[in-house]
């Protein structure tokens, strides 16, 4: 599945002409599901790599999407930079220690917690955003400006 929905998210990037981050971020949807399949297809270490270490990869890109999701353009110019140290650092120490395990545990659960916690706040600030454009659109004291509705009070 998670293969399948890689394919399609990518395919939605191309038809929409969406950024490349959300390219990156699908495209690792796919390296995931190769990686698992590879895994647990072999059960072999480097099958359990395979899987692992992209998980890795693939948090680091839906944080910097998570990071940078209401810009525009890139304002944290550091942020591409530091995670593909980050990733770097994490595939050298991985390889390096072998008992690595559940170091790679507790990064990727704190990982996929910071994620979920913007993905929170994005969906708060979308929401209240609505509720603010809904009330605005019932007691018509709004103006529609290309798309977003300027409150005028």
């Amino acid at each position: 599945p998670m293969i399948v929905c890689g394919l399609v998210g990518l395919w939605c990037c191309r038809k929409y002409r969406m950024e490349r981050r959300f390219r990156a971020c699908y495209a690792a949807l796919v390296v995931i599901g190769v990686g698992s399949a590879l895994f647990h297809g072999t059960m072999t270490w480097w099958g359990q790599a395979l899987d692992e270490l992209p998980m890795i990869y693939g948090s680091a890109c839906y944080f910097y999407l998570s990071a940078e999701v209401e810009l525009l353009e890139t304002r944290r110019w550091w942020l591409l930079p530091v995670e593909i140290l980050y990733c770097a650092m994490f595939t050298i120490a991985y390889f390096g220690f072998p008992q690595f395990f559940p170091a790679f545990i507790l990064v990727y659960a704190v990982s996929v917690l910071i994620i979920i916690y913007q993905g929170y706040r994005i969906y708060a600030a979308y929401f209240r955003c609505l509720l603010y454009t809904s009330d605005a659109a019932d007691e018509e004291d709004s103006v529609d400006l290309g798309g977003r509705r300027i409150i005028l009070k």
